[in-house]
């Protein structure tokens, strides 16, 4: 009956700081790709406002960093431990969050 009752505190293990690093490499990924398009698409048809591809690859970055920036939050909230994956994903995901709202009003 005392196994029962005895209430022993477990360490909660999450995961927000895998995720928002493994977001964060998306993140560069998506980047690299629409450099790469954009680089094309000037090239041959001097117009990159008008290829789908873009557009689909812009809304696709822009779920990528608000699903981030959630991580992002959480990983705060939940106070985990700072290594690698932490400080890196909190800095990249910050600077394309500030980039991203800097260049929307351009």
């Amino acid at each position: 009956m005392n196994e029962i009752l005895d209430y022993e505190e477990k360490e909660i293990s999450t995961n927000y700081r895998k995720w928002t690093f493994r977001f964060f490499i998306y993140l560069i990924l998506l980047f690299a790709l629409a450099f790469y398009l954009i680089s094309n698409t000037i090239v041959a048809t001097e117009s990159i406002f008008n290829s789908k591809k873009i557009l689909i690859l812009a809304w696709f970055f822009k779920i990528f960093l608000c699903i981030g920036i959630f991580f992002m939050i959480m990983m705060i909230r939940n106070k985990e431990t700072r290594d690698y994956k932490f400080w890196t994903s909190l800095i990249g995901i910050s600077l394309f969050f500030i980039a991203s709202v800097v260049f929307s009003f351009i």
